[in-house]
């Protein structure tokens, strides 16, 4: 079906308009400014979860986690007992006591969920997968016990 030359027009002059303001605003993005850091392990890191510009904790390989109280200066790095061979996918932090890890593996219970609240301690599991078909790609939360997993 042909549309008429005023639709395909109006149409035209939304995508330019859309195009030049998105443009515009692309122009007053400001990039973040990257410091190298000294994370205190070799693991790789695939999560970071900066809760303030003191705090900041990190996820990775091999049960891997660590965290920064004073903004980089020095880090403090760990694995989560039971979780060795596990990769902590995501991390969710709130204060340099509170924060919780997601993990993933190649069996259906290695997706996990582990909680801290003593800085990396000791960790409570909150969540273990019982459903084979389930792949856990992330989470988000909105407060200290409230949150979500996302899952394919």
């Amino acid at each position: 079906m042909l549309k008429s030359p005023f639709s395909l027009l109006a149409g035209l002059i939304f995508v330019l308009t859309l195009t030049v303001t998105t443009a515009g605003q692309a122009a007053k993005v400001r990039q973040p400014t990257l410091t190298p850091q000294t994370s205190g392990t070799t693991q790789g890191l695939i999560a970071v979860s900066p809760v303030n510009p003191r705090v900041v904790w990190a996820s990775g390989r091999n049960g891997t986690f660590t965290v920064t109280t004073d903004g980089g200066e020095h880090w403090r790095s760990g694995v989560v007992p039971g979780a060795e061979a596990l990769q902590f996918r995501d991390v969710e932090a709130f204060s340099e006591k509170v924060a919780y890890l997601m993990s993933i593996g190649t069996n259906p219970g290695d997706f996990r969920i582990y909680k801290t609240t003593d800085g990396g301690s000791t960790w409570t599991m909150q969540f273990q997968n019982q459903n084979p078909s389930a792949f856990y790609d992330c989470m988000g939360f909105w407060t200290p016990k409230r949150g979500i997993a996302h899952s394919d």
